[in-house]
Order: structure tokens, then sequence, then C-alpha cells
């Protein structure tokens, strides 16, 4: 029953993501072939929002402490489950971000049957409340970058992560992006530990419509007795409707091999606030094996 119930979420996720992105295809721009979207001067420096909007009416801003974008597309970071900044992220890059998840009704037994959305393990037993997370992100060197992250329930620390990412490369004329990112995760509670590869590539289809997809699994170490595996797919689709503003579609994917699964469907605005301050938000749903919950999610950005 458990895996017949993962494999419908599964199955209603995918048809989603199917769906937009063969209208994202539809409507993408004829002329993308002669975009020059994809031609910017990398020594220039441009907010990603900018870069992705009309290069007719570009707008440079400040310069600060920021030195672009390497090689490739831009492509949007998903809300709930970002990157640690741009796959193609410049030396000396930081960023400082907070996200919070506000649940809008009681799920089964309280976060008890629903997966954890800002951590990498579930957050068995503990009380309902607002889920928020402080993480700081660092590139060090040119498509290399780190991130460490402070989950907190409410006024409560739970946990801390870190997470190392790397750009492995281009391809189609920089139209895509790949890379890979490791997690680690340690539980306070429970003592546990886990670990998470993902490989994460991007495309850009036009000077509107992007898809970012991160694919992998993440293992569970240090409780007696029980050893979690699950399998983890995050895709989300964009849409750049003006050189400051995104909207967009994220859904994250989780399996056990022997246990639950969850879908999270959130649609997303992303605005871009000034030079140096973004806003995502956005409202969507958990399907799980347990039961289902509406979330609602904001997070606040500054990146150089």
């Amino acid at each position: 029953m458990v895996r017949r119930d993962g494999l419908r979420i599964l199955i209603g996720c995918m048809f989603t993501l199917v769906g937009l992105t063969a209208q994202a295809i539809d409507w993408a721009d004829p002329s993308f072939e002669n975009a020059s979207l994809f031609d910017f001067d990398h020594d220039e420096v441009y907010s990603p929002l900018q870069l992705v909007g009309s290069t007719k009416n570009r707008t440079k801003r400040p310069a600060g402490n920021d030195q672009g974008h390497g090689p490739g597309p831009i492509i949007p970071e998903p809300m709930v489950f970002d990157l640690v900044r741009p796959l193609n992220a410049r030396a000396g890059q930081i960023e400082a971000n907070v996200l919070a998840i506000f649940p809008l009704a009681k799920g089964p037994g309280g976060v008890a049957g629903l997966p954890d959305p800002i951590g990498t393990v579930p957050l068995p037993g503990k009380s309902q409340g607002v889920e928020w997370a402080p993480e700081v992100e660092w590139c060090p060197r040119d498509g290399v970058t780190w991130e460490v992250e402070f989950p907190f329930i409410d006024d409560r620390l739970e946990a801390v992560k870190v997470a190392h990412q790397r750009m492995l490369g281009t391809g189609f004329d920089d139209r895509f992006i790949h890379g890979w990112q490791a997690i680690g995760l340690n539980d306070f509670d429970s003592g546990t530990t886990t670990l998470a590869m993902l490989w994460v590539a991007g495309w850009r289809f036009d000077r509107t419509w992007s898809m970012l997809s991160l694919v992998g699994g993440r293992q569970e170490i240090g409780r007696p007795g029980f050893r979690a595996t699950e399998y983890l797919q995050n895709v989300s689709l964009f849409a750049n409707l003006s050189d400051d503003l995104i909207v967009g579609i994220e859904t994250n994917y989780q399996q056990e091999t022997t246990g639950p699964a969850a879908c999270l469907l959130m649609p997303q605005v992303q605005r871009q606030l000034s030079a140096y301050w973004q806003l995502q938000g956005g409202v969507g749903y958990r399907f799980a094996t347990g039961g289902s919950l509406p979330e609602a999610a904001i997070r606040v950005i500054w990146a150089n």
C-alpha cells in the first residue's frame, strides 16, 4: 500500500510538470536560436533576474562586490529546496537568507506524519509550528560553493546543516548547466545524521522559460535499529515575466525505500526588491502517504 501511494504521488507530480513543460516549449520564443540571452558579457554585473530579462532593456545593478556569473544560463533557484548559490556563481559571492514555512492546517499527528521541508530528515514526534532556517552561502572559487544552515521550529534550534556544491560544466551553447550537491545534517534530538548526494541540472528554453532539477538520494545513520534510505527529486519550472519578477512551480518528491512518500507542490513568486535584496513567497500543498497539508512559505534573500 505504501509503495502504491508513493507511486500515485510521483505520477501526479510528474504529470503536472510534463504538462507545464510542454506549454513552456509551446510558448518559447521562435527566435530563440538568435537570442542574445546567452551572449552576455561575463565581466559585467547584473542581478540574476535582470540577466534573464529582455536583453534590449537590461539595467546594470550596482557593482558592490559582485563579479557576475560564469558561463552557462542563469536559472532561478527554487524557494524551498534552494541551491548553494547558482551553479555558475563567481568567487567572492556571499548570500544570506531566511526561509520560513507555515502550516495552514493541522496535519495528522502534527508534523510527525510529514517530512521536514527544510532539513534532510523527517522530524518525527515534534510539535507542529513554524519552521524557519537562516543560512549563509559562500563562493570561494568559481563554481564552488559552501553553505551552513540552522533549522528551527518556533524558537528551538533543531539541527545544523552543511552543504557543498560544484558546477560540472555547460552544454548546448550554454543553454544547459549541471553540477552536484552534497548535504550533511545532524538532528540534535535524535542524534542521527543524514547524508545526501544530488545531481543538479538546469535548462533555459528561451528568455522566459527555464527549468531546474535535483535528483539523488539520502541515507540516515546513527539511529539504532533504523536506517532510512530515501530517493529525492526536485523539479521546478520558472517564467521570467519581467526584469525583476519571476513566477514558478516547485515540486519536491521524497520516497523511502521501505516507507512513506511525500510530494510538495509549491507555486511561487520571486521579486527583486533592489540590487541586493530579493523576496520569494508561495502557497502550496504537501501530499503524503500519511496525510496532506497546505503550507505557505517565504524566503528573504540578501546577496552581493
